[in-house]
């Protein structure tokens, strides 16, 4: 028996390898950004800009949640000195269009006034998307995703611009972003925000701001400064491909690190190995009648070792999942066991 330990013991590690493969999945996510001009305007330039993520802690059902008050502002020049009308288009991810472009929760203003909105949904593709978006744990500094964009539909908002002869004029546009990047890979939340820059941007100033709440912590792909009371800001010369931002709350971190399949593994792997010394002990000394105690194992991990409630979804889950994979090895270890009896048995009779 001692021999077969080893045996089962690279068997039941072989068979945790898929749940790494299904631990390393994200879901929805959050983009905006890219403003265009439908007629291909060059008369018309973005001289700078300037993006505001105000991110804060909303009350909610069950744990925190964060919305971002996004402003996104641009100094516009009309090169000419002709009048100009130019409709301009602002993507939004799909995930968001249905709460904000069903509802028109955007508000365009051009020099402080007012500008309609209708919505527009177009098939194409985004001409600043860059699929180098990847997203870090604030905590730990670990990838934990990267921006996906399915299709070649793209959401957003319309709305016509009237610029007069060699008029400078800033538009602004603020909603509120309800979505965010959401990760099956980490076990405290993190949240995710992209902003896309301009295609129409020729090298210009631009103005990053964020503010988190109290207790958080953020990471982004520019440097930022501290700018007091929970703000942080860049400056830059040029227009950003893209600004990705990940915030999360100062939390404990499990084992060092804030990624699931890293926790899990250490998880199974004492769960592996109290079931196992568990079984050696009841087979070993005739206390088989014992064994319905390995199945406690399975709650004694989730109350002491995993970090979410029992009665949450992923509490129950990975009960159930535990509950099946004790059962496994209780079954391999019997099927030993009992071979192993009734070679002894032969052996004894001869």
């Amino acid at each position: 028996m001692n021999r077969l330990i080893p045996i089962l013991l690279a068997v039941i590690l072989c068979c945790m390898i898929p749940a790494h493969a299904y631990a390393d999945k994200s879901t929805s996510w959050s983009w905006h950004g890219g403003l265009m001009f439908d007629s291909n305007d060059q008369h018309v330039k973005v001289k700078s800009g300037k993006v505001t993520f105000q991110i804060k802690k909303q009350p909610w059902k069950y744990d925190a949640h964060l919305t971002n008050e996004v402003a996104v502002e641009y100094e516009l020049e009309n090169t000419t000195a002709q009048d100009r009308e130019i409709e301009a288009f602002y993507p939004i991810d799909d995930y968001m269009a249905h709460q904000l472009i069903e509802e028109l929760n955007v508000d365009v203003l051009l020099n402080g006034n007012p500008v309609e909105v209708k919505v527009d949904l177009r098939s194409m593709n985004h001409p600043a998307f860059t699929p180098n978006v990847v997203f870090k744990d604030p905590q730990s500094g670990q990838t934990i995703g990267k921006l996906e964009v399915w299709g070649k539909r793209i959401d957003g908002v319309k709305f016509l611009l009237h610029l007069k002869g060699n008029e400078t004029a800033r538009l602004t546009i603020r909603f509120r972003d309800h979505g965010a990047g959401r990760f099956r890979t980490v076990i405290n939340p993190v949240r995710s925000y992209v902003f896309l820059g301009s295609p129409n941007s020729d090298p210009s100033r631009w103005t990053l701001e964020l503010s988190v709440p109290p207790g958080y912590l953020y990471d982004s792909n520019i440097p930022l400064h501290a700018a007091g009371d929970g703000k942080f800001a860049a400056e830059l010369k040029s227009a950003p491909s893209h600004w990705a931002v990940s915030v999360s709350e100062e939390l404990e971190l499990p084992y060092f690190s804030n990624i699931y399949a890293y926790h899990f593994t250490v998880v199974v792997l004492l769960l592996t190995a109290a079931t196992v010394s568990m079984l050696y002990w009841f087979y070993g000394g005739q206390r088989r009648s014992l064994s319905f105690l390995l199945y406690l194992n399975p709650f004694v991990c989730q109350f002491v070792f995993m970090p979410n409630p029992f009665l949450s979804y992923s509490g129950i889950m990975f009960t159930a999942y535990a509950m099946v994979y004790v059962g496994i090895i209780h079954l391999l270890w019997h099927l030993v066991w009992k071979i192993r009896s009734k070679k002894r048995s032969s052996n004894t009779g001869q």
